[in-house]
């Protein structure tokens, strides 16, 4: 199962295990510490492909937010940041609260 180490128990959608891969986080916290990583997963134990979008938040070790759609299918993500100023704090995708906390 790939990328599951970042997920307490339980942490995953659903309760279930869930197998996630190509993960990726904003690039300006390279070296650094991060807290949130984004990431495509099997929707569940029947899905063919990638069909599900997670946002993980590794200081909880869970699934805090998911997207997916009948008949739509995910491949590798590329963040990009929103334009400085854009955001107040976090990832600079959702103006979260912050990676350092």
């Amino acid at each position: 199962v790939a990328c599951t180490h970042m997920l307490a128990k339980g942490g995953s959608v659903g309760g279930e295990d869930m197998v996630w891969d190509y993960p990726t986080f904003n690039p300006e916290y390279k070296m650094r510490e991060y807290r949130w990583v984004y990431a495509i997963a099997a929707g569940g134990n029947t899905s063919r492909w990638f069909d599900t979008a997670v946002k993980i938040d590794r200081k909880a070790g869970a699934v805090s937010a998911s997207w997916s759609a009948p008949g739509i299918f995910l491949t590798e993500f590329d963040f990009v940041p929103r334009a400085a100023g854009g955001s107040e704090g976090g990832d600079g995708g959702d103006g979260g609260d912050g990676e350092d906390d």
